[in-house]
């Protein structure tokens, strides 16, 4: 379902895709940007929602959650994973396609100890939806959720995403 149009401006996707994965070759997928997005000391995911975004021909980031604006990723401004406590969220999501670069606003209701995919997909040339799935209960994300590419090209190991080594 798309919750937002918006008009994309430009932005090379082939340098990001380049400098991804450049930075991963250099080390691993974990390099990815993931940040715990409330205030006090961590806490367990079984207390969490997690939000998370694929690279894929289109890049997708989470850049705010709740009007604050979320610390650098590895090569962008913008982290992959964000752990939310259960409620409602409104996401700026950004999506890099082609030349074009555009984000958009989503609202999730948020769950403990559910995960959920933040999507961007190109509509039409300038334009593109924002939403954001629940995965089926019992997913368990994995670094090769976030960058299949990466795994595949590679041939590496797979992990699960633990939120005790996020920011």
């Amino acid at each position: 379902m798309l919750k937002s149009l918006v008009t994309a401006i430009g932005f090379s996707l082939a340098g990001m895709l380049a400098c991804a994965d450049a930075a991963l070759a250099q080390g691993d997928a974990s390099s990815l940007g993931r940040v715990h997005v409330y205030d006090g000391p961590k806490r367990p995911a079984s207390q969490l929602a997690t939000v998370f975004t694929t690279i894929r021909a289109e890049i997708v980031y989470i850049c705010e959650v709740d009007g604050k604006r979320l610390p650098m990723g590895w090569s962008s401004t913008c982290p992959s994973v964000v752990y939310l406590l259960p409620g409602e969220h409104k996401l700026t999501v950004s999506l890099w396609s082609g030349s074009r670069r555009g984000s958009g606003t989503v609202t999730l209701k948020a769950v403990a100890g559910r995960t959920y995919q933040a999507r961007a997909t190109q509509v039409e040339p300038g334009r593109a939806g924002y939403s954001v799935a629940e995965m089926p209960a019992g997913f368990r994300l994995t670094y090769k959720d976030l960058t299949p590419a990466y795994f595949e090209k590679y041939n590496v190991q797979n992990a699960p995403v633990d939120p005790a080594d996020a920011r």
